[in-house]
Formats: C-alpha cells, sequence, structure tokens
C-alpha cells in the first residue's frame, strides 16, 4: 500500500459499508444465494434458477436498486 492511501481505503470501506447496509435493509441480504434462494455455484441450482427466469424477472429489479444506492451514496 502507498503512503497516503489509508484515507482512500476507509473512505471506501466507509462506502461499502453503506451500500450493503442499505440494500441489506431493503431485500435482506448482498448474497445471491440467499436472495435468489439458489446456490449459482451448483450447475444444477444454476440451471434451476435459469429455469424459473429469475434472471429476467427477480435480478433487474435487485441490480436496479444496487444503482440506485449508488447514485445516491456516491
Amino acid at each position: 500500500m502507498k503512503k497516503g492511501d489509508d484515507a482512500a481505503t476507509e473512505k471506501t470501506r466507509g462506502l461499502v459499508r453503506e451500500f450493503i447496509l442499505e440494500f441489506t435493509a431493503r431485500h435482506g441480504s448482498v448474497n445471491c444465494t440467499e436472495l435468489l434462494g439458489y446456490n449459482l455455484i451448483d450447475p444444477e441450482e444454476y440451471e434451476k434458477a435459469r429455469v424459473s427466469r429469475l434472471f429476467v424477472t427477480k435480478c433487474p429489479g435487485l441490480v436496479g436498486d444496487a444503482a440506485s444506492i449508488l447514485e445516491k451514496i456516491l
């Protein structure tokens, strides 16, 4: 780490904490497995999530909320 980066690192960590708190307040988690109910690392569960159309029905709203939060805090 370069000297002088401490302030930027702390500012970034604070913004990340703020994002996580806000997103979790809205959705209960920031973890995709918890948000979608499927472990996307597991190929079978990923396929179930795909067939359930979560990537087109639920994910866009989650991404939109994430963008909205980021616009507000940045």
